[in-house]
């Protein structure tokens, strides 16, 4: 009762009777002095410690409040000028300017305060944020270009008391409460609505301030033909309500979106404009059961976003020329979007990791439908082929197996979900964001087809034994995007005009071989845990900054290609090591020309655990080739000086070639890659290891295996054999194995290493033996059956 009292007292008294009178020009100062800093205070202890050191009069109850007075804080480039935490101490703040900050007063989870008298403009965010704070009075403050913004449960909301004579920009603030069947139509600086039913708010026009509209836990809310602009968050925002309707609304201009709602249900939008907004022209967060209808959105970041939203129907409309999206569905499930429009979108419509919704006779041109996230995303959906993309159908196959039939004949999108064994051969895609998506997929073959002015050609996720072969792409971000893509091959493909190539991250065990790629970004991309690949003999030209980047990626073998006219280095590794580079091509890289100059370097490791040459030779250099005419082994080809790979931010060396080529490698044939999938099974008295081809044969034939243990040969096996079985063990002994592929050439690459101790444990049989194992079995039981 005391904090009441106090509240009612000194939030509507205490101004006419205090001995700090107001003038004609507002509250005058108590202390005359000024801090240049922003003031921060968190918790009791640290207002009581804060009042002493300034001579804050008071002590904290509601009998005699602190008084914080007479600041100037410009606070230009701060969070805020005046925050305040954790306390429930009693205090006022008066009489203060605080201003240049993205928050002028900050108060969270704060009882027992009066905010009065005060100048709070120029913030970016807001005048004065009430964040889970409870029995505070606002009155008398002056506000330009941003207002107030609450947060917070119903309770303290409820116990919010902010009064009409605060102004934004000099019109009032309106603060409904609790209030019942009214009409609002006032000329506000800004207007908030709690725990209200049945308001109608009709022709309203605010801008320049906060949020032009809050809606909080309210029902049977009508917001009609009004617009609001030049928010420094949202246009109207809607929290913990239901039964709103929100129509003929034009919302744009705002810093976050033209409307938002969260954790509301029964919303209806209908016929709303909502554009430039920095982020969504309409945005759902835990919203169910809403309709959006016939709504135009463009030029804002998404058109409209459901976020955690679900059983909601977004029906008609034109979403457009959006930065990113004209209608995103994250993490949002049971949903429904149909005929709607949309074009020039990066994305016509975007499904990120969101379940179960339906899409019907929607129209995309010059975007289309990207899809992202788990395998429940892909297969989910229910996508007739009603939807167009650029005028011909978008096609969606999920759960089925095509016995290596074609796909796609006539389509403008393709989308193959946990699809297996299909063709995609003989195509045109050009002008929408997608052309082929595949997902949690295997054995697909995307051939002979051209793809041209799309965002990606084929995306790839989570899927194995992919081949993109014998296809041309011309004006794309991305030609060929795989991540989470095991033992798949891109070859044989020509690029032209691109951001991307070939992009890998997190795959593995891929084959990038015989493409020819030309005025790109990066020709190729191994990010982020992309290990075991090959590289093999690309030609990769006037790339603009480099043909290659290596970040995070591991025991790749890059070898036999042709770098030319990169505008930086040809090749540059960030990140990674125990990649394999050798008899590739350097030419005119980096601005390096037929001569030799340090300046110049035609590569980067700035790692330096990397292998620019193998035992025998290294790459061409063409400029440290003409550099050396006489100073190389004429039988060998090999330039007796190293080549010096530029490395680490200092620029200092990390890697070299050590041995350098003459002359251009005219090698056609390579050793195989690496064995791959090497395991061991250890019983009594043996290992038993097995191992899966490698992804490349370099050109020839593998005829053997060679199998390593603790570092020493010790069997070789025909190329048919991919198992075998050491006997030569000792029981409680640890055991390191590698295998090595051979053909024509020879041999190099180790599969990956595996450990194993013998002894103590159960047997391990060959499949012959466990069937006779169990069969014998089997007849021990039918025997005693028998007998009993």
């Amino acid at each position: 009762m005391k904090v009441v009292a106090w509240l009612v007292v000194f939030g509507m008294v205490l101004v006419a009777f205090s001995p700090f009178m107001t003038t004609a020009h507002g509250v005058l100062f108590r202390n005359d002095f000024s801090a240049s800093e922003p003031i921060n205070i968190d918790g009791n202890s640290a207002l009581s410690t804060l009042a002493t050191q300034n001579g804050w009069p008071g002590n904290g109850t509601p009998e005699n409040p602190y008084i914080i007075s007479g600041y100037v804080i410009n606070a230009t480039g701060n969070s805020y000028a005046f925050s305040i935490s954790n306390t429930d101490l009693c205090f006022i703040l008066e009489n203060s300017a605080l201003k240049g900050a993205q928050y002028g007063v900050i108060l969270k989870n704060v009882k027992n305060a009066v905010i009065m008298g005060n100048n709070v403009s120029g913030n970016s965010v807001a005048g004065l944020w009430i964040d889970s704070s409870s029995n505070i009075s606002v009155y008398s403050n002056v506000m330009y270009g941003t207002g107030i913004q609450i947060s917070g449960d119903l309770q303290s909301l409820e116990s919010l008391k902010i009064a009409s004579n605060n102004t934004v920009n000099g019109k009032p603030v309106y603060y409904y409460k609790d209030a019942y069947d009214i009409s609002i139509s006032v000329d506000a600086g800004e207007i908030i609505i709690v725990n209200s039913t049945q308001i109608s708010c009709d022709s309203l026009a605010i801008s320049h301030t906060t949020f032009g509209l809050g809606i909080y836990y309210s029902s049977e809310i009508g917001v009609y033909n009004s617009t609001f602009t030049y928010m420094s968050t949202d246009g109207v925002y809607v929290a913990g309500s239901n039964n709103v309707t929100i129509y003929a609304v034009q919302s744009g201009l705002n810093n976050a979106s033209g409307i938002f709602v969260t954790g509301s249900e029964n919303v209806n939008i209908s016929s709303i404009t909502s554009a430039y907004n920095a982020k969504s022209g309409i945005y759902l967060d835990h919203t169910v059961n809403s309709r959006l209808s016939n709504d135009v959105a463009y030029n804002n970041y998404v058109g409209v976003e459901l976020y955690y939203s679900s059983q909601n129907v977004i029906v008609g409309g034109d979403f457009y020329n959006n930065t990113n999206s004209g209608v995103e569905l994250a993490y949002s499930s049971n949903n429904e979007v149909s005929e709607i429009t949309t074009w020039g979108n990066v994305n016509g419509i975007f499904v990120n990791s969101a379940h179960y919704n339906t899409f019907y006779g929607n129209t995309m041109k010059d975007d289309g439908m990207d899809m992202t996230g788990d395998k429940t995303t892909f297969i989910s959906q229910e996508i007739p082929d009603n939807n167009t993309v650029n005028g011909k159908s978008l096609l969606y196959y999920a759960n089925k197996n095509f016995n290596w039939a074609s796909v796609g004949s006539g389509a403008g999108e393709i989308i193959l979900a946990e699809v297996s064994s299909a063709r995609v051969e003989g195509l045109t895609f050009s002008g929408q964001s997608n052309a082929l998506i595949i997902a949690y997929s295997q054995n697909i073959y995307v051939v002979n087809t051209s793809f041209s002015n799309v965002k990606t050609g084929v995306y790839v996720l989570n899927s194995r034994s992919i081949s993109v072969q014998g296809n041309s792409f011309t004006s794309f971000s991305y030609s060929v995007y795989f991540e989470g893509v095991n033992y798949s091959v891109v070859s044989d493909n020509v690029m032209f005009n691109g951001s991307y190539g070939v992009y890998l991250t997190k795959s593995s065990y891929d084959l990038i071989n015989n493409n020819t790629e030309s005025h790109m970004g990066v020709g190729v991309d191994l990010m982020y845990f992309s290990s075991w690949n090959v590289v093999e003999r690309n030609n990769i030209s006037y790339c603009v900054p480099s043909a290659m980047f290596l970040v995070a990626a591991y025991n790749n073998i890059i070898r036999g290609n042709v770098f030319t006219y990169s505008k930086m280095d040809a090749i540059w590794i960030m990140e990674g090591s125990d990649n394999v580079l050798y008899n590739n091509t350097f030419k005119f890289n980096n601005n390096s020309g037929t001569t030799y100059n340090a300046s110049h370097i035609q590569a980067e490791d700035d790692d330096g655990g990397n292998l620019w040459n193998i035992t025998g030779y290294g790459n061409y250099w063409y400029d440290w080739a003409n550099n050396n005419d006489t100073n190389y082994n004429v039988t060998t080809g090999i330039i007796k000086w190293p080549y010096v790979i530029y490395g680490g931010s200092a620029g200092y060396s990390l890697a070299k070639d050590y041995l350098p080529l003459k002359y251009p490698s005219s090698a056609k044939v390579f050793v195989p890659s690496a064995p791959t999938e090497l395991t061991a099974h250890a019983g009594t008295g043996y290992v038993y290891i097995s191992w899966n081809s490698p992804i490349d044969d370099g050109g020839s034939p593998v005829t053997s295996y060679r199998i390593y243990r603790n570092g020493v040969v010790i069997a070789t096996v025909p190329a048919y054999q991919h198992d075998f079985n050491d006997t030569g063990v000792e029981g409680g002994q640890t055991y390191t194995y590698y295998v090595i592929a051979v053909n024509s050439v020879g041999g190099l690459f180790k599969s990956n290493t595996v450990q194993a101790t013998p002894g103590g444990e159960v047997p391990e049989f060959s499949s012959y033996a466990a069937v006779l194992v169990i069969l014998s079995f089997v007849s021990v039981v039918v025997l005693r059956r028998r007998h009993h």
